[in-house]
């Protein structure tokens, strides 16, 4: 059977606890900015694909054909990197 701990002993075990939560929320909010500016401008990145996707694919859908798009020789091979972006998962 286990000895029961001093007061002195548990009073060391919580200011032990107390130091660890303290440090990881330390980490957390020294992190937190750079993550969330991350993570707006992926969502801002994001955005624009479907914007583009929608204007593209509603053009199509309209006229009967793809638009000419300015620096893209092929516009399907464009669509094509717009699903692949839309479909990328994201890294932090």
């Amino acid at each position: 059977m286990s000895q029961p701990l001093f007061i002195t002993d548990l009073l060391q075990q919580l200011k032990s606890e107390y130091v660890e939560v303290i440090d990881d929320a330390t980490s957390f909010y020294s992190k937190f900015s750079e993550l969330q500016g991350f993570f707006l401008r992926e969502k801002e990145k994001l955005e624009e694909v479907n914007n583009q996707l929608k204007t593209i694919l509603g053009y199509k859908q309209k006229n009967g054909n793809y638009p000419k798009i300015k620096d893209q020789a092929d516009v399907e091979v464009y669509l094509s990197e717009l699903n692949q972006i839309k479909k990328k998962p994201m890294r932090t």
